[in-house]
């Protein structure tokens, strides 16, 4: 949802995977690299299984092939998981897995609380 955000809420699935591989949104795991069925590395891989994820609830659509954007649902997502973190100085937050918590790196954790003070009101 944030590279979504950053592209103006419209990205392709490329746009989004370089903007978090770019700026080392996540931190690195040992098996990131290797060649998955689809042809493609592990880590592209389940970015794109998080954009079903967020698909299903409702948090982004698909409006053509090849293009991810963000829902209202899905921008009041980020904006209250930016809200929250911001407010929560100890990164003790029950919403998420603890190990995808653990997969986000500390400049990415930055960039949401960032978010916070920006968020519409809702």
């Amino acid at each position: 949802m944030y590279a979504l955000h950053c592209h103006g809420g419209t990205a392709s699935k490329s746009q989004v995977v370089e903007l978090i591989l770019r700026n080392k949104l996540l931190q690195p795991r040992v098996d990131d690299e290797e060649i998955v069925a689809t042809g493609e590395r592990r880590i592209v891989n389940r970015i794109a299984w998080l954009r079903q994820n967020l698909k299903q609830k409702g948090d982004l659509m698909m409006p053509r092939r090849g293009v991810w954007q963000s829902t209202p649902a899905g921008r009041r997502r980020l904006f209250r998981f930016a809200e929250r973190l911001h407010d929560d100085a100890d990164d003790d937050l029950g919403i998420l897995d603890q190990e995808f918590f653990e997969r986000l790196t500390p400049n990415f954790l930055a960039r949401l609380r960032a978010l916070a003070p920006h968020a519409p009101q809702i």
